[in-house]
């Protein structure tokens, strides 16, 4: 099979690409997902696009709407951005842990989003962080919440391409952590992620948001976090807390998997682990 690659130079280039639906296209980040799937046969595209060259899908800058970053951001740039730390700083921990180093410099945000595998590393936090992906298509450009992409949603159609990311300014006093439970400490699947975010003053808890991945198509709110840690002090006492949280949290949602006692079990250490995160402590 004949496969064409494009390389478009600009927005209008590329959208008078997309609005050619004669061709099955596919879009090329770092191909860490996308190479597997054609060699297996599960992925036959007619056409590759790769967006390297549009200005629009690089770099992370600070806009009026927030913090955005082009899909083609990879998770190395990511892990390393001065601009993912406080409020942010879920999503660099959760760059840090895809793959390998050799991974992580070629494996994409736009990709991560797009393939949204049940464990994908960037998913939790980018959830959390309220994020919204601006997309391009054969109807034009648009902004998305990234929940209406993800499974149980309207999905991204064939021939509509992610160009980035933003995440809205947060409230002042958030801060946020990932952390993840694999088989193996590196190049490892998540087998339990989660993403935490806690709006602190005068070190007590004022807010909070939770969401956990790889229980589900796409990672699930922890809504009992808000409740039950709103007023804490951020110390052991609610780390143990909130590990309880997770713990019933994760029974209830996975109740008949042979995988929940493990996961039910494992909670309560990724909680505190996340928690010691947020409070600057080594985990």
């Amino acid at each position: 099979m004949r496969v064409t690659y494009h390389t478009p130079g600009s927005l209008a280039a590329l959208l008078d690409l997309l609005s050619a639906d004669s061709v099955d296209l596919y879009v090329l980040g770092g191909g860490t997902d996308l190479t597997i799937q054609i060699r297996s046969g599960e992925k036959r595209p007619e056409g590759l696009v790769w967006m390297g060259n549009l200005p629009e899908a690089q770099g992370i800058r600070m806009t009026d709407a927030g913090l955005e970053i082009g899909a083609m951001v990879t998770m190395a740039e990511l892990g390393a951005a001065p601009a993912l730390t406080g409020a942010y700083a879920a999503l660099a921990h959760a760059a840090r842990g895809v793959g390998s180093e050799q991974i992580r410099s070629t494996a994409t945000l736009g990709g991560n989003i797009a393939n949204a595998a049940p464990g994908a590393d960037t998913l939790p936090a980018l959830l959390l962080l309220d994020a919204e992906v601006q997309v391009a298509g054969a109807d034009g450009i648009q902004w998305r919440k990234l929940a209406s992409i993800l499974p149980g949603g309207e999905r991204l159609q064939q021939n509509e391409v992610i160009l980035s990311v933003r995440l809205p300014h947060q409230e002042h006093g958030w801060r946020s952590a990932f952390y993840k439970l694999g088989s193996r400490q590196m190049v490892t699947i998540s087998r339990l992620s989660l993403a935490l975010g806690l709006r602190l003053e005068d070190g007590i808890i004022q807010d909070a948001r939770a969401f956990a991945g790889a229980v589900a198509m796409r990672p699930l709110e922890v809504l009992e976090a808000q409740t039950a840690l709103k007023g804490q002090a951020l110390d052991e006492k609610t780390a143990l807390l909130f590990g309880e949280v997770l713990e019933r949290f994760v029974r209830a949602t996975i109740p008949d998997r042979s995988s929940m006692p493990y996961k039910a079990w494992a909670a309560k250490a990724v909680a505190a682990d996340v928690m010691r995160m947020i409070s600057g402590e080594d985990v």
